[in-house]
């Protein structure tokens, strides 16, 4: 079986193909405000594909996407797909596609515990931990909250395939609790943040004087330009975030998680993290890969 893997993003829609197993080398790009049927047709005319996954967090380009490709079996990843992992989640709908991918990638991939870091127009953070009912879970220790026992799975009550899947314990959204290894590996939830560029960027557009820049590595932390003073503010301070997320995630966690990074810019922010157990650059495409067999036959 040929898969058509569809990765729309805010910013680029990424396409890859499969055979089987194995990820093909062929790969495309469409910048995500250029997604139409002209577009798709001038990329993908030459293409054999036998069916289609799409994850998508564009919901109008999305639509487009699914009209296009849907002479042949497509399947649009949702939290009704059938995953290798459970949903630990009050609100599964909300979860993004790309972060589902993400998980079932990390998981299948490198195990869990495990902390997906995806740097895109937004840098998302994703736990993957085993967590099944009954199981004890408590507040970090500098919170000073007692621990509490939490009571068996409770899924939505409009949401039967959530159900089906859920392994985990459901705490309330406001509540910080440990993730403690159990038997069943589930989507814990997990932390976003504006992505390197969205910042940087921000920061260029909403000042008189500051220019846009292009993100590498500073020479030095004492900038001698507004150029290379921004490039040590945006590439060391985005570092420092990273580690502090980490650092407050990893309290969270019965076990030390293993952390693994993809996304545009994490070859240059991961450079200098000693946290990162992994460089994963085609874990979404891995994820969508593997959730594509699970749903399409």
């Amino acid at each position: 079986m040929r898969i058509l893997i569809v990765d729309n993003s805010n910013t680029r829609t990424k396409f890859a193909l499969a055979d089987g197993d194995q990820l093909d080398p062929w790969r495309a790009i469409i910048p995500t405000p250029e997604i139409s049927p002209k577009s798709l047709e001038e990329c993908l005319a030459e293409i054999n594909w036998d069916v289609s996954i799409i994850s998508s967090v564009v919901p109008q380009k999305a639509a487009i996407l699914v009209s296009w490709l849907g002479d042949k079996p497509c399947h649009q990843l949702s939290h009704l797909s059938k995953l290798p992992i459970g949903i630990n989640y009050p609100k599964p709908e909300q979860i993004g596609a790309d972060r589902l991918a993400n998980a079932v990638g990390a998981h299948t991939l490198y195990g869990s515990p495990c902390i997906v870091l995806d740097f895109g127009t937004a840098v998302t953070f994703d736990v993957i931990a085993p967590a099944n009912a009954p199981n004890e879970v408590q507040a970090p220790a500098n919170d000073g909250a007692s621990a509490q026992r939490a009571g068996g799975v409770q899924a939505p009550a409009n949401d039967s395939a959530s159900a089906q899947r859920a392994g985990g314990v459901q705490a309330h959204a406001d509540d910080c609790k440990e993730v403690q290894a159990s038997n069943h590996p589930s989507y814990q939830g997990g932390v976003i943040a504006p992505g390197l560029a969205s910042m940087t960027e921000g920061l260029a557009n909403r000042t008189a004087l500051l220019p846009h820049i292009t993100l590498q590595e500073p020479e030095c932390a004492i900038g001698k330009s507004t150029e290379q003073a921004m490039l040590a503010g945006a590439v060391y301070g985005y570092r420092g975030l990273v580690r502090e997320i980490l650092h407050n995630l990893n309290k969270e966690f019965a076990n030390d998680p293993l952390v693994i990074a993809t996304g545009g810019d994490a070859p240059l922010i991961t450079r200098g993290l000693d946290e990162i157990a992994h460089l994963a650059p085609d874990l979404t495409l891995e994820g969508l890969k593997i959730i594509a067999h699970l749903n399409i036959s």
